[in-house]
């Protein structure tokens, strides 16, 4: 939850334009707007860290919608990127990533996450068979040059 001042006040010492409002819930303070978007991809049981403007960190667990839970103001710009991925996935921010809010909610920001390509290992067999004949080829060919 959030304190803040809803207006203006008269002179009177006693307070009585204070408002509380739900960080969880879209921003209600005037001048200021949400960003957000959509999350495709996203694999079953998997979660993606989203950062907006190197903080303001999100988890989300499914694909769908997001709003990050700081709002910004009218003029303020917007960074959306992913700064935890998932399990053997890889997420980027494709489009809308990044802008300035001008009176209104963002909502375009789009990430998309697809499987992680599976790292080859080096010392794999058919790597080193591939290896062995390409220095015998290359060898040979060496050779077959100098003889002419």
């Amino acid at each position: 939850l959030s304190l803040y001042e809803a207006g203006s006040t008269t002179s009177s010492p006693v307070v009585t334009n204070v408002r509380l409002e739900d960080l969880a819930t879209p921003c209600a303070i005037a001048g200021f707007y949400t960003v957000g978007g959509t999350v495709t991809g996203l694999a079953p049981g998997q979660s993606a860290g989203l950062l907006n403007n190197g903080g303001n960190a999100l988890t989300v667990n499914a694909d769908g919608s997001f709003t990050f839970s700081a709002a910004v103001a009218s003029g303020g710009a917007y960074a959306a990127t992913v700064g935890t991925q998932p399990a053997g996935q890889i997420c980027t921010v494709t489009s809308g990533g990044s802008g300035t809010v001008a009176n209104a909610n963002v909502t375009n920001i789009v990430v998309n996450c697809v499987a992680a390509p599976s790292p080859v290992p080096a010392n794999a067999p058919w790597m080193l068979t591939l290896m062995s004949g390409l220095l015998g080829l290359l060898a040979w060919r060496g050779r077959a040059a100098r003889r002419g």
